[in-house]
Formats: structure tokens, sequence, C-alpha cells
């Protein structure tokens, strides 16, 4: 009890220094108070206070500009990912009238997201979602692009993406864009990742090359190993050569086998969506039948989507940990390979008994890797990355709908629980995979089956009111 006491009057000191702008002073006590703590003890958050005070010092003492201090990573989104924030619009609203809202408004959002440590892609409390939705009222889409860091928008689109604000998402995702692409000088290279990204998804083709020379000059060695999107981000220019060409040199020795049983091949991914066309027979016609997460041949209609299966994705969620379990392991071995989530060990026990090859995929979910400006690719999208590193002759995608629709197939064997919370949006953006499987069709790198086809043939904007209209209102009004 003594010792929660001290605690107490220590953290309560901290926050006096906080507010009262004492900033080093202020970080040396939620430093101490971290330290002392245990895990179980949730009473004294600290994680926002401690960064924003880091922050603040720096700025005070070095003199630095916040873009230097501050960045963002793609998929994080905890308390730590807001700070900085404040003195952004600190600066805008003493300029700019009609940024006044907007910061006030964002000020008592902090108030409670100083209160959690948590992630809150995963541990989004109702209080906190029904804060975000009062938040979302302020934003006003006429707010200037240019005068914020690609960063914060993100943060403010996921913020919108919580509450299912699809066209609020929208237009802070559009500022993103427009505010990395107004950059003017070439950046460091974690903010030209984003560069590249955003001149792929707007197709700015000279910006583009011209960015991606300076990088590969500076150490081509260190930009081919560690900047790997670059391959993958000339597909959204149509040069599927060219990603060939970048990738061959980095293939190992698996991959290059691989290579070999897949080379000039005609590849079906299957999704899990039964979209009522009985195209199983077009399915079973292709080289090469990719599906996800395979359990057996019996469950899934035939006739919707077909009964080979050469490949199986096993995604990281779906992979049964350190259990042996011998049904699966004969599964596995009705394949030609097995291709896991990157995190898991390729001797892993649970393959115990494998005797199928198995290969590690493309790992598009690393910044560094992955070519979507914002979030990760989904399941479908990071098979066509992993697969197009390879001389593929044709890759057709079937049985998916961008989640335009509920209506995945109750067989399917991972389907889990499914609705638009388990969608993870934050995670697995959008419109970042909205827009790369429509660059890539409307090059012909890959075909897609007559329901896509419809979803493809809308804009980014025609794209996120259908979603709106799916899933817009799924938080009550009356919780407000």
């Amino acid at each position: 009890n003594d010792s929660k006491s001290s605690l107490d009057l220590l953290y309560q000191s901290a926050i006096e220094s906080f507010n009262k702008k004492e900033w080093e002073d202020a970080l040396e006590k939620f430093q101490e108070v971290k330290e002392k703590y245990t895990l179980k003890d949730n009473n004294y958050p600290t994680l926002y206070y401690i960064r924003e005070s880091q922050i603040r010092y720096t700025l005070e003492i070095e003199k630095k500009e916040i873009n230097e201090i501050v960045f963002y990573v793609k998929h994080k989104f905890d308390a730590e990912s807001f700070t900085g924030v404040l003195f952004l619009l600190e600066n805008l609203s003493e300029k700019f009238k009609e940024w006044n809202d907007f910061y006030l408004a964002f000020i008592e959002l902090i108030e409670y997201i100083k209160t959690d440590d948590s992630d809150m892609r995963e541990n989004a409390s109702e209080l906190f979602l029904v804060k975000v939705k009062e938040f979302s009222k302020s934003f006003n889409q006429n707010l200037e692009a240019e005068f914020l860091p690609h960063s914060v928008w993100f943060i403010m689109a996921n913020l919108f993406l919580l509450v299912q604000k699809y066209q609020l998402y929208y237009y802070a995702r559009e500022n993103a864009l427009t505010s990395i692409l107004a950059l003017t000088r070439t950046p460091k290279v974690k903010v030209a990742q984003y560069q590249l990204t955003a001149m792929a998804e707007n197709y700015s083709l000279n910006e583009y090359d011209r960015l991606k020379d300076v990088l590969l000059k500076k150490d081509t060695s260190y930009i081919r190993q560690h900047l790997q999107l670059m391959g993958a981000t000339e597909l959204y220019f149509g040069r599927k050569k060219s990603a060939i060409e970048f990738y061959e040199k980095l293939l190992t020795p698996l991959e290059q086998k691989f290579a070999s049983y897949i080379s000039n091949k005609s590849v079906a991914i299957v999704g899990p969506v039964n979209s009522g066309l009985n195209l199983g027979d077009e399915i079973d016609s292709y080289d090469i039948v990719l599906r996800f997460n395979y359990m057996g041949r019996e469950k899934l209609s035939k006739n919707n989507f077909g009964k080979k299966t050469d490949i199986s994705f096993y995604i990281e969620a779906r992979l049964w940990g350190d259990r042996i379990e011998s049904e699966k392991i004969v599964w596995m071995n009705e394949l030609d390979w097995v291709i896991i989530d990157s995190p898991h060990s390729l001797n892993d026990i649970s393959f115990m008994g494998v005797t199928t090859p198995i290969r590690k995929r493309y790992y598009a979910a690393h910044p560094f890797a992955n070519p979507m400006f914002k979030g990760a690719a989904s399941g479908i999208q990071r098979a066509i990355l992993d697969l197009m590193r390879f001389n593929i002759k044709k890759i057709k995608v079937f049985n998916t709908n961008l989640f335009l629709e509920n209506n995945y197939d109750k067989n399917y064997a991972s389907r889990g629980k499914l609705g638009v919370e388990y969608f993870n949006f934050h995670w697995h953006d959008p419109l970042s995979n909205f827009v790369f499987l429509k660059r890539l069709q409307s090059f012909s790198i890959i075909e897609v089956d007559e329901v896509l086809d419809k979803i493809l043939e809308m804009n980014k904007k025609e794209y996120i009111e259908a979603l709106e209209l799916q899933y817009g209102n799924t938080i009550s009004e009356d919780k407000l």
C-alpha cells in the first residue's frame, strides 16, 4: 500500500509537470513510473505522455522540425501514434480559423487517448468509439492537406475507419496522398517509401522514375534489400517484366525451385466468397489452383469453387501453433506447395510429417516491402504480390468482392467471425487493396470474374460510397 501510494504521488506529479509544459521533468517522472509499475496494473498509462514529452523536449532543445522527429508506421495505432499532432494543430489553429474547431475537438479526443496504452485496433472501447464519432463531426473535407504531414492524415483516416465513416476516411486518406505528393525535396528513405507508393497510386510516372533513380544511386544493395516495394510498385505502371527482373536476384534457393514449378503456368486464385457464379469448371481448367487455408476437398460447392487445389496459402491466424494434427498434415500432403505466413518457421513442429515443399510467402506486410500507400495487402492481394515475382503466364481472381457484400461461403473453413468489425480495415486498408487490383486489371496483369469486374469499374470515391452504403450505419446514433 505504501508503494502504491508513492507511485500515485509520482504519477500525479508527472501529470502536473506535463500540464505545465515542463517537458524534461515530465519525461523523467513518467519514465520512472513506467519502470516501477507492473504490467498487470493499468492505472498508470504512460505511452502517450512519454513520447509527447520526448517530442516537445527535443523541439525545444534541438530546434528540429517536427517531421524529423515524428514518423508514423503504416499499421501502428496506439496512443503513441497520436503524439506530436497537437503541436501541429496548435500552430495551425493560430493562423487559420477553419482549423480551430478541428483542433479543439482533437484535444477532447486526446484526453481520452492518454488514458489507454493498448492497441486501439484490437481494444477500442465503446466509449472511445463514441468519442471518435463526436470528433468526426468536426472534420471539414476542405481542410488544406499540405498543412499536415501524411502521417497525421493516416491517423485521422484510421479513426474514421473505426466508426465506419468511410467517406470521411476517404477525404482524410486523399489528404495524406496530396500531402506526401506535395513534398518538393527528396526525403529520407523512411519518407521516400511513402512517396514512391503515393506516386504509384497516383500514376505519377515521371516523378516516380526520378525518385526511384535517386534512391537506387544512393546504395543499390541496401535499397534493393530494404525497399523491395520498388519491385512491386512497377506493377502499378504495367511493368510486369521490370517487377520480375527486380526480384530475380533476391529469390532464395527455395523460391527459385518454386519459380521453376510455376513458370509459364496459368494460375487461378480462388477467394472465399460464394458469388453465385458457376465457375468451377473454369477454375479447374487452370494449370494451378491456389486457395487459402486449405482443409480438404469435400465442403465447398464444386460448381462455385471447383474441386482442384495445387497450392494453399496458410495465414498466420489460421495456423495451428505447436499442435500436431494428423488430418491437416494429410491435407497439406495433397498439395504441390504449402506457402505460409512469414512469422512462422519452416521448422515449426506443426509441419512435422509434411512432405510437401513449404516456403514463406513474400513479406508484403513489412513497410519496406509493401507497395500500398496505406495499410497492408489482404489475402488475395498478398498472393498476387507473391506470385508476380515469378514468370507466370496468366492469373485470374475468382470469388472475391472487396467486402461489398458479406457473403463468405458458410463452409469456408477459416471464415471465423465475420462482420465489418472483423475486416480489420485499419490494417488492410480498403482503398489501397481496391486500387491495387484495379490497376493490375487495367494493364491486363490479372483477370477477374464478372462480380469483381463490376466492382473494379468504379473509381475510388464510388467504391467508398458503396462501402458506406453497406456498413456506414453499424454504430447506432442513440449511443451518442
